[in-house]
């Protein structure tokens, strides 16, 4: 428990980030620094793209790294030619990586392989309601709304800035539960107990969503931990000739 805030809770007002996080991607892309000045737009920002697999070069791993001019290549769904860089910088999912969807070549040092292998992948689900802002019918003022029984706690994003956003979220227990409903199965299951909260006072959403993080290919996971017997080890660095391509 040493690795999460619920030992150490964390001080201060709940926060959200109005209009996601979204805009640090566009902000990137278009090279919007704070100051609100233009500088160094990235050039090419590539959608849609999925990655099978990564190669370094030969050598990269040995001290002094690959040769002058080798590159690595990442390999793309349903294109031929790879995409050539000097440098790869991986951040995909725990999730994706513990499934394997994208192999390397070589492959993945023991000590890396094992430190995936070893940590937990979580999974945390919402069922979000978007109501008209003169249908508000819970407390508007509360952050959190938790129900002693149930499937669902919630999360009133109304308070925080998103008018008329209710959100559910599907308590620990019940994930594989509720991800094994379709959608308006969830749905419903959400709206019974907000009625049973509420009672008549209780309409219908504009519109909703429903989240499975699980099954999602591209995340396969909402969070990673450090599972019950683990332990961190400290990897020494040997300065900056160790590796030019660090797997």
């Amino acid at each position: 428990m040493n690795s999460f805030c619920m030992e150490r809770p964390l001080s201060g007002d709940h926060e959200l980030v109005l209009g996601g996080y979204g805009q640090v991607a566009k902000a990137l892309r278009d090279g919007i620094h704070p100051d609100g000045k233009y500088k160094r737009p990235l050039r090419d920002v590539r959608l849609g793209h999925v990655v099978t697999k990564i190669s370094r070069p030969a050598g990269a791993a040995a001290a002094g790294g690959a040769k002058r001019g080798a590159v690595c290549k990442v390999y793309v769904k349903n294109q031929k030619k790879p995409i050539e860089a000097h440098v790869v910088l991986c951040t995909l999912p725990l999730g994706v990586l513990q499934h394997g969807d994208v192999a390397f070549e070589p492959k993945l040092p023991p000590f890396k392989q094992s430190a995936i292998d070893n940590l937990g992948m979580g999974t945390e689900n919402r069922v979000a309601m978007l109501f008209d802002p003169a249908d508000v019918f819970w407390p508007e003022d509360a952050h959190f709304l938790r129900p002693v029984r149930g499937r669902y706690t919630f999360a009133n994003l109304h308070a925080l800035g998103l008018t008329g956003v209710l959100c559910a979220w599907v308590r620990a227990k019940h994930i594989e539960e509720v991800e094994a409903m379709t959608d308006v199965e969830a749905f419903e299951d959400v709206m019974s107990t907000l009625r049973s909260m509420f009672r008549e006072r209780v309409v219908q959403p504009r519109e909703y969503k429903v989240t499975r993080w699980s099954q999602d290919p591209f995340s396969r996971g909402s969070y990673s931990y450090v599972p019950v017997g683990a332990f961190k080890v400290r990897i020494p660095y040997t300065g900056p000739h160790t590796t030019a391509f660090a797997w």
